[in-house]
């Protein structure tokens, strides 16, 4: 009895993260269609670059061929994503809208291969949800590149400086796949298109501006082409990303991954009136000095990079406009600036902490080299009772010591200084 009552909640949502679990659960559930009629979210990432050893690649066809054969046995499925390094073929959105009338969320990762105008993908209709991210296996196409000098120097780029000669050559989205957003998705609720900065490939999705969707919740837009050129664009105060975020007063979450060089507009022209829902934002700080409604603002991303200390005092007071906020995400390389490596370092943290007295959540990722020091991170994080969890991110070089040791040491460090954390990442 108790496994009737269970088995449905176990498997409501499965999410396959690394090769193992993609071969061992479809192989399992081939076995157990039973099992598999209680799927409602089906999420799967064959060949995860995180989490994927090298030499042990998985053959995506064989993947996408299980879940295919699962389809039928998947009738309350909703939800599904598929996080590989290339597109699977048309077979399994064929045989995923043939036998999951529920499914009305759907997204895929592309790597390099051509998006063709005829996918079945783009034969879905009313959607609620549909994804399509950038997905690379390696930085080496790097390599030979603007982006090459960054690499060997180990510090963060700087994308605000990039011109359009600097990056890939923008390409258009197939237009099946634009009427099938704007002519058959009505009811859209979420839509993420692009990958973070910096991508391989870069979408011209300037018809995106063009969307009307009534119940639009959650937006996020990556690495990509929002508007022409420079030569091409007309003298309009008012850009078409502000017009098309004006009409949509339900957005909730807005994510910009990186609007860098000339293919966003260089700021947002936004009435007070507008986004009177929004709670999250990701973006540089150009577009969040615009924003109506800072004061409801509680999960907080600046994609800005911030590379020389002049550039802190307008966070902080970005910052003290946001009482709301809970969770602050931080990029920093201090590599080049003019420093007291104590000094300035302390200061800056727990400048940033005191700004945010409700915070749960803080996250940092710092190229700096010399980097700063733990001790005083955790001196900073004192300032910070409520805090939960802390990720920092940072450039590891030879002469450092082992990784292990570090977070170890770091850990005892931060929580003996703060007993409330309950999560730290490193």
């Amino acid at each position: 009895r108790a496994r009737k009552v269970l088995v449905p909640r176990l498997y409501a949502t499965v999410e396959l993260r690394t090769n193992r679990h993609c071969k061992v659960a479809l192989e399992a559930f081939s076995a157990s269609p039973k099992v598999t009629h209680h799927i409602r979210i089906l999420i799967v990432r064959p060949n995860n670059v995180e989490r994927t050893p090298q030499g042990d690649y998985l053959d995506e066809e064989l993947i996408a061929g299980l879940i295919s054969t699962l389809a039928i046995r998947m009738p309350l499925l909703r939800s599904f994503y598929w996080d590989g390094l290339e597109m699977p073929k048309d077979e399994l959105w064929l045989t995923l809208r043939r036998f999951c009338p529920l499914l009305k969320s759907v997204g895929t990762s592309v790597g390099y291969l051509p998006i063709r105008n005829t996918n079945s993908l783009f034969d879905f209709r009313d959607l609620k949800t549909f994804i399509l991210s950038v997905k690379s296996d390696s930085l080496e196409w790097l390599l030979g590149s603007y982006y090459s000098k960054y690499l060997h120097a180990a510090v963060a780029i700087d994308y605000d400086l990039m011109t359009s000669d600097e990056r890939p050559t923008p390409e258009k989205l197939p237009r099946r796949c634009w009427q099938m957003l704007l002519e058959h998705c009505p009811n859209l609720q979420e839509l993420k298109i692009g990958g973070s900065a910096p991508s391989p490939r870069i979408f011209d999705t300037r018809h995106v501006t063009a969307g009307r969707w009534p119940r639009l919740r959650k937006l996020t837009l990556g690495d990509m082409r929002l508007q022409p050129p420079d030569h091409d664009r007309g003298a309009s105060p008012i850009s078409t990303l502000d017009q098309f975020l004006i009409v949509h007063p339900r957005l909730q979450e807005v994510s910009f991954l990186q609007p860098g060089g000339d293919g966003f507009p260089s700021t947002l022209s936004l009435p007070f009136a507008s986004l009177p829902n929004m709670t999250s934002f990701s973006g540089p700080s150009r577009y969040l000095r615009c924003l109506p409604h800072p004061e409801n603002i509680q999960h907080l991303s600046i994609t800005t990079l911030h590379h020389c200390l002049s550039a802190f005092p307008r966070t902080y007071a970005l910052l003290k406009a946001m009482p709301s906020l809970l969770s602050l995400t931080l990029w920093i390389d201090l590599t080049f600036a003019n420093r007291n490596i104590i000094q300035d370092d302390n200061n800056i943290f727990r400048n940033l902490l005191e700004c945010c007295p409700s915070l749960l959540h803080f996250e940092v990722f710092c190229f700096t080299r010399p980097s700063f020091h733990l001790r005083d991170f955790s001196a900073a994080l004192c300032r910070s009772p409520r805090l939960r969890s802390f990720s920092l991110t940072k450039v590891y070089k030879p002469s450092d010591e082992d990784m292990s040791h570090t977070a170890t040491r770091g850990s005892l460090m931060i929580q003996g200084a703060l007993n409330s954390l309950g999560n730290m990442e490193y």
